[in-house]
């Protein structure tokens, strides 16, 4: 189990916190609503530091940093 959560641990903090407040929303919130919210988190997480370092290291074929910004 660790070592399938792993990468969710070591992911980037804005796209969990995304995909966590998408989850929460999804238990309270009817499907427009909800798709609103997510694509409201989506743009969040396009917009960030951490997407572009994600994208930087893939093409270096490196782990990323991530720093939450």
């Amino acid at each position: 189990t660790l070592d399938w959560l792993r990468p969710v641990v070591d992911g980037a903090p804005i796209a969990q916190r995304a995909a966590l407040a998408a989850l929460d929303g999804a238990r309270t919130l009817d499907l427009p609503a909800g798709l609103a919210l997510e694509a409201e988190l989506y743009e969040q997480c396009l917009v960030s530091e951490d997407r572009l370092e994600a994208l930087q290291a893939f093409a270096e074929k490196r782990k990323p940093n991530f720093r939450g910004k």
